[in-house]
């Protein structure tokens, strides 16, 4: 059986490599890539889905080094918190913009 801290860290790992799935997903291609994703709800906290009745948070950002961008790449990088700001989870990847 799970302890809380191994479900919620499961989760939150699981939750990040569906956001950044998505960001790749919604933004390659693109050169306007938003802070926020619309397709998650947001309160007084931030961007959060919900699994098993508690909150994981999500933010995303996303970098270009002089080099990512002579190859046309964005760097994201994702973390998920809970309520009070402790990191669960973070992932990082690249999205290719050259099409």
């Amino acid at each position: 059986m799970f302890s809380k801290k191994t479900e919620d860290q499961l989760s939150a790992i699981n939750i990040a490599e569906k956001v950044l799935y998505e960001v790749k997903q919604t933004y390659s291609n693109s050169n306007n890539i938003p802070s926020e994703l619309p397709s998650y709800p947001k309160d007084s906290i931030g961007q959060y889905i919900e699994v098993n009745n508690q909150k994981y948070y999500l933010s995303f950002s996303v970098s270009q080094s002089a080099e990512e961008a002579r190859l046309r790449l964005y760097r994201v990088h994702v973390e998920i918190t809970d309520k009070n700001s402790r990191l669960l989870s973070e992932i990082y990847d690249y999205i290719n913009t050259g099409g």
